[in-house]
């Protein structure tokens, strides 16, 4: 099992676009069958949710295409690189922490 954690950002940084909230501290928790999340920024206020197969996750952030910086994370903490609706790649997000 692991846990993802987006911290807190500081009040008045960073963009609309950022996965960080104001507010507190994110925790996205995957074990089991779960290996990826799919959410967006904190400034939509989406929850985010957790998924068995990246498949199942391309569906789910394709069905959010109608907002910005749609994000797929996987157990590892690593972010989703989309390219046409489908993953090209891996790159390590820089905004969580992996526990």
């Amino acid at each position: 099992m692991s846990t993802i954690i987006i911290p807190r950002r500081m009040p008045g940084t960073g963009t609309i676009l950022d996965l960080a909230d104001e507010r507190g501290e994110t925790r996205i928790t995957l074990g089991g069958r779960y290996h990826y999340a799919v959410g967006g920024p904190a400034y939509y206020g989406l929850r985010w949710t957790s998924h068995e197969t990246l498949d199942a996750a391309i569906r789910r952030a394709r069905r959010l295409s109608d907002y910005n910086g749609i994000t797929i994370l996987d157990s590892a903490g690593r972010q989703a690189v989309i390219n046409m609706g489908e993953v090209s790649g891996w790159t390590d997000c820089e905004q969580v922490i992996v526990e």
